[in-house]
């Protein structure tokens, strides 16, 4: 729907009594979207308290009068009083609607001023009224010629239209006389809406109960809006459970208390309306995130990694480097974590004992093989640990694969370095910003194409393959070779040897018989429970641990979150404000989880690149058991 803002003329003040009422309802249009923030951010100042207002009784005996016209006068809508001057027609908006439309209060903006046009054939004319506190707004048209005219208006506050409506007005010829005889009552109701307009909601808010909203032209609403108001710039998202032209019925966003906002708007960022609730601050119960622990292993903010003895870059005098961005995440046998850097064209590496040393690349972007600290790479992202010895490293912005040796000797282990897609001999093959990597069952090692938008797999013979996908973007499941994928990046093989695949806010699986399957909900959002039903925001980091339990590291979400055998999806740790703060699970912030890895006892290593730095998900230890004393014999 266009808000257009019509040229505005000045008024001409008058004060004329009241001979007919005219009803102006106006539609909403107050656009939730900015230019500059993606569809799913609104932006803050747009969610301030907008709500319907509660009409005040104007001129009791001009109401009177239109009711025993036999017209209906319908609440929150705009009472315009009429009357024929000379050739001229006159509007007026009483001073008790000027009062009560120009307020602005906790749970309305107020507007402004109101445009007000004529149209009939050639003849367009548009009069302004600015509201003024106490005073009626007049508006004047010049002249307008008898017939049947379009009459439209809009009302606004700064640059913003809040509202706008039209309809039809027959005007009678003119007599040209100040006192005109040719009187009549009339009344006209302006109800065209096309944006969804928020009235009120229903009940009181429960943790994990849906909520109802009533309102105009909600079946048209594709997004309802939450916002704290001790946190406005954080907007969420609720889910739609079912909606109709009147009502809405949503389910919150975890975690809110206080004083919360609620708006809705359509698939353009379109709707009026905000309800404001006082959220019940939900009671704590005991949950699986009760036994963990998060601790920080390494903060990029005070990490800084010295060059290794006789090391000779192309970045000479760094005596120590600090970590920009953190990648991929893989471990050693004897506890050591590479990073890569993709902002450094780098990979890092953190000893056990928590000292940080770069472990290959020279800092210049390129594609170069050799000793370590000659190399180049340009944006490696994914990581995994040769079981032969040695680290895998997916070279993305140079879209091949390399290999450094415990000798610290780069190669390129699969791709021309070329962007393309091509199969056959892994010298040969080509890939487009390959992502994540994961070792099979029978030791083939598993490529997500991210920009190919398929799976690729190389043999222990050297041969590439694709696993899936077709290219082409999208999300049909099916056979492997007809399958779509959308962005590939982490992947994980379970015990039985199937293929699991983030892409993007999907958790999908291939199968070991090549069938791709979605097993979560194609929506993006929160929610835990069964697998089929939850709901995830961007799926950055997998891994499975040795129970069987696949680890999920839910980025935008800001939490870290797991998939028993069962097909149940809980949260371990992380919450809907994003934060770098350690402690129990329950209690613990993420900014950005990304790639994780599972160690062998049990524990969870997370990057968080919020920073950059890596976190820890450890199970608390059970306290020493009492002795109990049981006497003499």
């Amino acid at each position: 729907m266009s808000c257009i803002m019509p040229r505005r003329a000045s008024p001409a003040p008058l004060s004329l009594p009241a001979l007919s009422a005219l009803v102006l309802a106006l539609s909403a249009c107050g656009e939730l979207s900015s230019s500059n923030l993606s569809p799913s951010v609104v932006s803050p100042s747009a969610l301030q308290p907008v709500s319907t207002p509660t009409p005040l009784a104007p001129a009791a005996l001009t109401l009177e009068q239109a009711r025993q016209s036999g017209l209906a006068v319908p609440s929150n809508r705009i009472v315009l009083l009429l009357q024929e001057q000379g050739s001229d027609l006159v509007a007026q908006l009483p001073a008790s609607e000027v009062e009560r439309w120009l307020a602005r209060t906790p749970t309305w903006p107020g507007v402004e001023g109101i445009d007000l046009s004529i149209t009939l054939g050639s003849y367009r004319q548009t009069a302004n009224a600015p509201l003024r506190l106490g005073q009626p707004a007049t508006f004047t048209f010049t002249n307008p010629p008898a017939g049947e005219a379009e009459l439209s208006a809009i009302a606004y506050r700064g640059s913003t239209t809040l509202a706008q409506g039209k309809g039809s007005l027959t005007l009678s010829a003119r007599s040209g006389s100040a006192d005109s005889s040719s009187r009549r009552l009339s009344l006209l109701v302006l109800s065209e809406v096309e944006v969804p307009l928020l009235h009120a909601g229903a009940g009181v808010p429960a943790p994990g109960q849906p909520l109802l909203l009533s309102g105009e032209n909600l079946e048209r609403v594709e997004s309802v809006l939450f916002a704290s108001a001790a946190n406005p710039e954080r907007i969420l998202r609720g889910e739609i459970r079912s909606r109709s032209r009147n009502s809405l019925t949503v389910m919150p966003p975890a975690s809110l208390s206080g004083t919360v906002w609620v708006a809705v708007a359509d698939a353009e960022g379109q709707g009026l309306g905000t309800w404001i609730y006082e959220w019940p601050t939900p009671t704590p119960t005991p949950t699986a995130a009760s036994g963990w622990r998060v601790e920080t292993l390494l903060d990029g903010r005070t990490a800084a990694a010295a060059k290794p003895e006789g090391s000779s870059s192309d970045n000479e005098g760094e005596a120590g480097i600090s970590l920009q961005q953190i990648g991929g995440i893989a471990a050693d046998p004897e506890g050591f974590f590479y990073l890569a850097d993709p902002a450094q064209h780098r990979i890092f590496r953190l000893s056990p004992e928590g000292e940080l040393e770069v472990w290959a690349g020279s800092g210049k972007a390129g594609h170069r093989d050799g000793a370590a600290d000659q190399a180049q790479f340009d944006s490696p992202q994914g990581l995994l640990w040769d079981p032969k010895g040695g680290l895998w490293v997916a070279d993305s912005g140079n879209h091949c694969l390399r290999h450094i040796s415990r000798q610290r000797q780069v190669t390129t282990f699969a791709g021309t370095c070329v962007a393309g897609y091509r199969d056959g001999e892994r010298d040969e093959a080509q890939f487009r910003e390959p992502f994540g990597l994961a070792l099979g069952l029978d030791g083939s090692l598993y490529v997500a194409d991210r920009a190919d938008r398929r799976i690729r797999r190389i043999s222990p013979a050297g041969e590439v393959t694709t696993a899936a996908g077709t290219g082409q973007p999208g999300s049909a499941d099916g056979p492997a070779d007809q399958a779509q994928l959308l962005q590939p990046t982490a992947l994980a093989v379970d015990r039985e040897g199937n293929l699991w695949i983030a892409d993007r806010h999907r958790l999908r699986r291939l199968s070991a018989d090549g069938q791709l399957t979605t097993l979560s909900r194609a929506e993006a959002g929160y929610r835990d429970g069964p697998l089929a039903e939850a709901r995830f925001q961007t799926l950055a980091g997998l891994a499975f641990d040795r129970s069987g339990i696949l680890w999920l590291a839910d980025r935008d979400n800001h939490r870290l979150r797991r998939l028993q055998p069962n097909g149940q999806v809980s949260t371990l740790a992380g919450q809907d404000e994003p934060g770098w703060q350690d402690g129990p699970a329950s209690v613990a912030r993420f900014e950005q989880p990304g790639d994780l890895l599972v160690l062998p006892d049990g524990s969870v290593v997370v990057v968080d690149a919020g920073l950059p730095g890596l976190r820890r998900l450890s199970r608390l230890l059970p306290p020493p058991a009492t002795p109990v004393s049981r006497g003499s014999p």
